[in-house]
């Protein structure tokens, strides 16, 4: 079957894009981990670079095996992920320095939080807009 013409179903996009996430969530909170409590970063310093790495190997799953190439170019695919990218990244710094500086919560738990709404807004982002597919008007 040609992987063009495979359209995963909105719930089987949803098992692919949590299960995806789960665990590139385990490498973005590992290396956040590592980064703060042995290399000695601040973890607002440690967010960001982890969010980065999880990010780039994200785009790369989410374009392989989630959802099939839409109406964008390579180019203007991968430009939208990385915007789209860097406000979850805004996002995520400002729920990691509101819950854990202001409100005291331990940072771990601050970025699971920050994890699960960036998760949402990642997957209607992804799906609506960046993997968008082309409408068909009447005369197709």
């Amino acid at each position: 079957m040609d992987k063009a013409l495979f359209q995963p179903s909105l719930k089987y996009q949803i098992l692919l894009f949590v299960c995806s996430g789960v665990l590139l969530a385990v490498v973005d909170m590992g290396l956040l981990f590592v980064l703060t409590e042995f290399a000695g970063f601040n973890y607002l310093i440690s967010a960001p670079i982890s969010f980065t790495v999880a990010t780039i190997l994200n785009y790369i799953v989410s374009r392989h095996l989630i959802f099939k190439p839409g109406i964008h170019t390579v180019i203007v695919e991968f430009h939208l992920f990385f915007i789209f990218a860097i406000l979850g990244l805004l996002v995520n710094e400002g729920i990691m320095w509101l819950s854990t500086s202001v409100f005291g919560i331990y940072y771990i738990i601050s970025k699971l939080i920050s994890s699960l709404l960036i998760g949402i807004f990642n997957f209607i982002s992804r799906r609506l807009l960046i993997f968008r597919k082309r409408t068909h008007t009447l005369n197709e």
